[in-house]
């Protein structure tokens, strides 16, 4: 592999001759199996891009693929090298200045598969049979993955222009089939259909549901945002998604306008989703409804795009983030996830906070612990729940909510990772989104439900006062004042807290619309209780006493003990003494003096 420039990038590792060698007591053309060499991210606390890059292209057995200089202030240059992990191992312990060496990790688009990759074998009888895909008046549905489960194997396809996918199926016979299940790209419900009657040989013709035409979806409701004034569109924020692009063909989506590709390829390709995953987190956050179609929360928020190809890696991270940095962004979505962490990512993301920058990531789908970077203590992680009622019965969306404990009628999916890490929780289970090139689909994963809650805090900044005052600058405490109210003004349900966190995030409460589960009640009636929750607030907002206690916020973040905004009062408002003493004369006190 040739070395690309500072701003290309490599998808791949070196050549895997490069890890063998020719062993002529074998034989002409045998080779002796060594080591393959692998992608690892470098960099030196202190030292400048170029000088790095020089001292490991003078290593014998390093191939430089790529340098990514330091974007923002107090960033390090990061080189991406080929080699063995012996000479990785040599290169830590080398003398000199101390280098951070660590994989490069190839990344996971965090939106749940609802079916493993199909497993086929051609040992043992089969059978053929075609599956043909229609919608609800036999118009022939395109593009959609059909998966036939056996016993003991598996087989998948995609239909083609006429709805139509042949699949053989080795080891099985018809009657040994458990299951069927096919996932439309757009306009329609997935189906499930256990036990199904399947004709070898024959075409089976399987018709979906199309989705609802205008419906907000549930996700509207269980976090308020249906709730929002009109005027709270995250107007004046900053946002970046970093994922596989955003479709700006379609409707919803066309005013999008900024963005990039981390791997160096053209100007305008950010605005292309082929993998269909950024789209549904670009819908979520900034899709205009004029027309119909489910609205984004934050619309007026610049909205950039950050697009990571869906075989990225860590390196790729480094680089969107760095974008992200310079570009003032206020809020990152970060769609990925790694099943190993990374100290170079995790210092970007450290940086990010220092400056201001909130970075939001889901929890991951794997149903086991919560992966990077969402397990970072400087990153809001994004467990998933699902709604009961939210999906058909004969939908896979539907069955976690048959065997999960509900809650309110919410449950906790199988796929959504788990751990003390989770910060809160949001809609991940048939979501209704927009999906390239110009449609819709109802899909689950935490991506999504990370995607609701970066749209919240982009509206917490745009709208909530207190980022217009004490928090305004652009520094940790802004970031953890953020995480904070978004956390104690969760609605908390009574799943586990591993999986769920604080809860589901509350947008009316968020912005100070209505009274926090845990803040302090206004003066609302004539009752002593009342008058000194009234007290207790007008205290508050004087900046006399500490927050009122409540439940402790769950999950990594490092958030600050500053009060929330008490309800009943004005937003930018102050306490006068008049208005304490009042309040202490309401609950039949005096003061000393």
């Amino acid at each position: 592999m040739s070395p690309k420039s500072e701003e290309g990038r490599s998808a791949e590792p070196p050549s895997r001759s490069a890890g063998k060698a020719t062993d002529p007591a074998r034989g002409e053309g045998a080779v002796k199996l060594t080591p393959r060499p692998g992608l690892y991210m470098i960099t030196c606390p202190g030292a400048a891009a170029k000088e790095l890059s020089e001292r490991l292209k003078r290593t014998d057995g390093i191939e430089v693929v790529r340098t990514i200089p330091a974007q923002a202030k107090g960033g390090e240059p990061v080189v991406v090298a080929g080699m063995v992990a012996n000479v990785a191992a040599a290169l830590r312990n080398a003398p000199g200045p101390a280098l951070i060496i660590e994989p490069d990790h190839s990344l996971i688009a965090a939106t749940w598969s609802m079916a493993d990759p199909a497993v086929t074998t051609t040992v043992g009888p089969g059978f053929t049979t075609t599956i043909q895909v229609v919608g609800a008046k036999d118009e022939p549905v395109a593009r959609a993955e059909v998966h036939l489960l056996g016993r003991s194997w598996a087989a998948q396809g995609i239909t083609g222009a006429d709805g139509k996918v042949q699949l053989t199926l080795f080891g099985e016979s018809p009657d040994s089939v458990s299951a069927l299940l096919v996932k439309p790209r757009t306009g329609y419900w997935s189906l499930w259909t256990e036990a199904p009657a399947v004709d070898a040989d024959a075409v089976q013709q399987v018709t979906l549901r199309p989705l609802p035409a205008d419906a907000p979806g549930w996700g509207a409701k269980a976090m308020q945002f249906d709730q929002l004034p009109a005027r709270c569109r995250g107007k004046g924020v900053k946002i970046a998604l970093i994922d596989t692009g955003a479709a700006v063909s379609h409707r919803q989506l066309a005013k999008l306008s900024q963005g990039m590709d981390v791997a160096g390829g053209s100007a305008k390709a950010w605005a292309q989703d082929p993998a269909g995953h950024g789209t549904l987190s670009a819908g979520i956050v900034a899709a205009w409804s004029e027309d119909g179609g489910p609205p984004g929360y934050a619309p007026e928020a610049e909205t950039h795009i950050c697009r990571v190809p869906p075989d990225g890696r860590c390196s790729d991270l480094v680089v969107a983030l760095d974008y992200c940095l310079d570009a003032g962004i206020d809020v990152v979505d970060l769609g990925f996830c790694c099943r190993h962490g990374s100290m170079i990512v995790e210092r970007r993301i450290e940086l990010a906070k220092r400056m201001g920058m909130a970075v939001v990531a889901p929890a991951g789908n794997g149903g086991d612990s919560v992966q990077f970077p969402a397990s970072s203590p400087h990153v809001l992680a994004v467990g998933a729940i699902g709604k009961q009622g939210a999906a058909p019965l004969d939908s896979p969306h539907a069955d976690g909510a048959a065997a999960a404990i509900l809650s309110d009628g919410y449950f906790s999916p199988a796929f959504s990772s788990a751990g003390p890490e989770v910060d809160v929780c949001a809609p991940a289970v048939a979501v209704l989104c927009c999906q390239s090139p110009d449609g819709y689909a109802a899909v689950d994963g935490t991506s999504v439900a990370a995607a609701h809650v970066a749209a919240l805090a982009a509206l917490v900044l745009a709208h909530h006062p207190d980022f217009r005052q004490a928090f305004a600058g652009r520094n940790s405490q802004r970031v953890e004042r953020l995480f904070q109210i978004i956390k104690e003004t969760a609605q908390p349900v009574a799943l586990d807290a591993r999986r769920v966190g604080a809860g589901v995030p509350d947008a009316a409460r968020a912005l100070g619309l209505t009274v926090p589960a845990n803040a302090p009640a206004g003066r609302a009636g004539k009752d002593t209780q009342g008058s000194l929750e009234a007290m207790r607030a007008a205290f508050q907002l004087a900046g006399l006493t500490p927050s009122a206690p409540g439940r402790v916020a769950r999950g990594p973040a490092m958030v600050s003990r500053a009060p929330l905004t008490p309800a009943g009062f004005a937003p930018g408002a102050t306490a006068s003494l008049a208005e304490l003493r009042a309040a202490m004369a309401e609950a039949g006190l005096r003061p000393l003096h």
